[in-house]
């Protein structure tokens, strides 16, 4: 923790200590609605205070009822607090009255940005009353979880008849003390949240900071295949606050095969017993983009492999985190099993445990946790996943399916419903709203109350931590779900999950777990286009390639990802170590018939990847080796970066084992065998310092074809031009993506050349008056003119062409053509006119250089 945030910290316990306690809650436990309670979460293994009241008003409900200011959203009768407001539309105007007093007033797509503007401030005025990420959205969802103290009323309107919402506050007995809310930004309670907000956005490993007076322990541990390894062990009584396991190596999948059990108070049976990745809140870690480095919340998650740049240092481990409180009078117990055959994982367990009194301690609830891996079945009425015993309060619930589509009528159509003892459900958006109930956004991750990661063919899931407002039952709660009558792509297979706090002194045991961790299925997903507009020509999964590849050194095969590590397309991918730099690779592919084409490919990421440019090649062409200049000074070049590569291939350098979820194209090649099958060739080229292997995993890879620009003629599409002096003409290996049809012709030319390109041009609105060129000339690339011939002619117009700002800004230049008529042919001559500028006065100017992309005819 910096020096900064140990003064707010700091500032944050004094207020906190000033605000005062409630009675039955220990000395050090902050009142109901103080703000220092979304900080401190001991509070949610004690005793619930008062009655919870859940209000899930879902798409498609009756009007809100009319009240004076708007429409009622609530009406409540204190002493109590607002614990979590949810609103699914962040344009609606929110007014929130307390105690006679209005509190707020806006719309939550407003809250939440001058939260982050405020964030993103270092210094001044506050400006807002509640910080980020207390204000915070994810997919369509606007969340407020600032406790909102009330001691007589709450009242909260909206400008809006109809509105999906979620509210979940306490009612207190009469007379008991809240820790009420302020509008004032400079006051005690916005200092409060303030403070509480600059603590949260440390992120998971924040509690281990919050507490200063918790007892830090760390363990470092072997795990060898099929064994079991204690921890952590404490004697006596105290409070868990903190812990954090450190796996490596780093593979998320395999790491299902370890199995967190977690005992307290000398259980024959733990009351936590789950896959390490589930106690994190995540059944299948799969990654959402090539960026993402945390899954989970606040409460709990995975933090992938990351790495410090001052000083430089590589944690190569992923880091499980886990914050809910666990109290415990006679003894606490974690231990691990590797259900694994095959991998060990060594690592380390790090702990904050604070000093409990064992009488203090017996009165808290145990932390317990239990999973269901169910069939789902379709239609409209939820089924039974998940039963917990009470008494308790629950904290944590998710829902993560498997052998669905990616967007199947299941997002719209799906019913999920917390049942507590006898009352009405809980339905939909506050609880576990997978879909975010029809109106997906994108992977949310990294928020305080809810992780929601990619929705990708086959898998679907949301993990929410109901860290703000538990929710207490006193026999019961059952978690049900269906996935709606329509079961066109629906998922087949549900795992849930569910973390409470049970009271009383009948322990619970958690069910046992299979021998190994279940099978999961493997997405498939295709390669993304290598511009908006272009096409598609041929697409493959790389381990297809392999039965007809060709390798120079080193060994290609394909590979399956049996546990889930790098989630490539279909489950296989492509795996070839060369033997040293200059080996290659070679993949038969179908070339289109376009002059020019992209070739784009899917690598999966991850440490001892190689170094590797790729080239496209004809069968002929294929039977030599790299025209590449070799040598180990030109591979020390390209390790250090001067000797740059045209076509790099992006393999993804870096600890984390994961997907790409994105696919890399080069500049756009000549196409040497058109209309056949040529050879894409991967060359290794060099292997990062820190790298021990030459590795290519190739997960996809893809062939486009340019876009049909209307109007527009290719000059790469001309016969060879006539020449004359020494000028010559030529198609540039590699094409550019702002050239029309992605390709060009270069000439270049000393004073004097002439080039003469003739096109056959069947079609265009009569008479012409003008042929336009597209191009590229830097000023000092010399001076060239074009004019159009035409039969009968004896001086045709020359127009000089004027250069652009560089040699990458493309130029029109217009050439009269006056009296042409179409069709015909139309003969274009180019002549240099002056050398290029020397950089250096010593030597002499370089020959003229111009690039001719396109032509029309206006």
């Amino acid at each position: 923790m910096t020096p900064n945030r140990w003064v707010v910290l700091a500032f944050f316990l004094g207020l906190w200590l000033r605000a005062g306690v409630p009675a039955g809650q220990g000395a050090d436990l902050p009142w109901p609605g103080s703000p220092a309670c979304l900080a401190d979460w001991r509070w949610l293994a004690r005793p619930p205070e008062g009655e919870r009241h859940v209000v899930a008003h879902l798409p498609g409900r009756p009007r809100l009822p009319e009240g004076e200011g708007g429409f009622l959203l609530l009406d409540a009768r204190g002493p109590g607090v607002l614990d979590h407001l949810l609103v699914a539309d962040g344009k609606a105007t929110l007014t929130l009255w307390a105690d006679g007093r209005r509190l707020w007033s806006g719309t939550m797509d407003d809250a939440i940005q001058a939260a982050e503007d405020a964030a993103a401030r270092a210094a001044g005025p506050p400006g807002c009353l509640f910080p980020a990420p207390l204000a915070f959205g994810g997919g369509p969802l606007r969340h407020l979880i600032a406790p909102v103290g009330f001691a007589e009323s709450l009242h909260i309107v909206t400008d809006q008849a109809t509105l999906p919402h979620f509210l979940s506050y306490r009612t207190l007995e009469p007379g008991a003390k809240v820790r009420p809310a302020s509008a004032d930004v400079q006051g005690a309670y916005a200092q409060e949240l303030r403070a509480a907000a600059e603590i949260l956005r440390t992120g998971a490993t924040f509690p281990a900071g919050a507490y200063p007076q918790a007892q830090q322990t760390q363990h470092e541990f072997v795990l060898q295949a099929a064994s079991r390894q204690t921890v952590l062990d404490v004697a006596g009584s105290g409070e868990l606050v903190h812990v954090e396991i450190h796996a490596s190596p780093a593979l998320s999948g395999s790491l299902r095969e370890v199995v967190v059990e977690l005992r307290c108070d000398g259980a024959a049976e733990p009351a936590v017993r789950l896959p390490l990745p589930e106690l994190a809140g995540i059944p299948h870690p799969w990654i959402g983009h090539r960026w993402h480095t945390y899954n989970g919340t606040l409460a709990a998650g995975l933090q992938y492999p990351w790495s410090v740049n001052k000083p430089r240092f590589h944690f190569p481990e992923n880091t499980f985190h886990f914050n809910l409180p666990v109290p415990f009078a006679q003894g606490l117990r974690l231990d691990l099993l590797n259900r694994g055959e095959k991998l060990r994982f060594t690592g380390s367990v790090r702990a904050s445990v604070l000093p409990l009194s064992e009488r203090d301690a017996q009165a808290c609830g145990r932390l317990c946790a239990t999973r269901a891996v169910c069939p789902v079945t379709v239609g409209g009425d939820p089924q039974p996943l998940l039963r917990l015993p009470g008494p308790g309060n629950l904290v944590g619930l998710g829902l993560f399916t498997t052998g669905g589509d990616r967007y199947p009528p299941a997002v719209r159509n799906c019913v999920l419903a917390l049942v507590r003892d006898s009352r009405p459900p809980i339905l939909g958006q506050g609880v576990a709203p997978l879909w975010f109930m029809g109106a997906y956004g994108g992977p949310v991750g990294n928020r305080p109350i809810w992780n929601h990661p990619l929705y990708d063919d086959q898998f679907g899931g949301v993990m929410r931590h109901f860290i703000t407002d538990p929710l207490p039952f006193a026999h019961d709660a059952v978690f049900r779900f269906a996935p709606g009558e329509d079961g066109q792509g629906a998922p087949t297979e549900a795992t849930a999950l569910a973390f409470w706090y049970r009271f009383g002194t009948e322990p619970f045991a958690a069910p046992s777990l299979p021998d190994r961790a279940e099978p999961l299925p493997h997405s498939t997903f295709a390669a993304v286009a290598a511009r908006k507009d272009s096409r598609r020509y041929w697409e493959e999964e790389a381990e297809d390639l392999v039965s007809t590849a060709g390798v120079q050194g080193g060994e290609v095969r394909a590979e399956e990802d049996v546990d889930h590590n790098y989630h490539p397309s279909a489950g296989r991918y492509l795996h070839y170590v060369a033997d040293r730099a200059g080996d290659w690779l070679d993949c038969v592919v179908p070339f289109p018939p376009a002059r020019y084409f992209a070739v784009g490919t899917a690598a999966l990421w991850g440490p001892n990847r190689g170094t590797f440019e790729m080239n496209v090649l004809s069968r002929q062409q294929a039977q030599s080796p790299p025209e590449f200049p070799q040598g180990d000074a030109f591979y020390l070049g390209r390790v250090l970066g001067h000797v740059p590569m045209q076509a790099p291939v992006f393999v993804g350098q870096d600890l984390r084992s994961l997907r790409d979820t994105g696919t890399e194209y080069p500049l756009p090649f000549l196409n040497p065998s058109p209309d056949q099958d040529g050879v894409v060739r991967f060359i290794c080229q060099a292997k990062p310092q820190d790298s021990s292997a030459y590795l290519l995993k190739l997960d996809k890879l893809r062939v486009d074809v340019p876009p049909t620009a209307s109007g527009w003629r290719e000059f790469e599409d001309l016969a060879d031009a006539e020449t004359s002096g020494d000028l010559t003409a030529w198609r540039p290996r590699q094409g550019r993506w702002e050239w029309s049809a992605w390709g060009a012709v270069t000439i270049a030319s000393s004073p004097g050349g002439r080039a003469l390109f003739r096109a056959l041009a069947a079609t265009g609105r009569n008479p012409i008056s003008e042929i336009v060129l597209r191009g590229s000339l830097a000023p000092q690339q010399g001076a060239w003119q074009a004019h159009i011939l035409q039969p009968g002619e004896s001086t045709p117009a020359a127009k000089r062409l004027v250069p652009g700002k560089d040699e990458q800004e493309l130029v029109e230049w217009r050439i009269p053509a006056t009296g042409m008529r179409l069709p015909g042919t139309v003969l274009l001559e180019v002549t240099c006119l002056g050398a290029g500028q020397a950089t250096d006065a010593s030597r002499p100017p370089p020959r003229a250089q111009l690039v001719l992309d396109a032509w029309a005819a206006k």
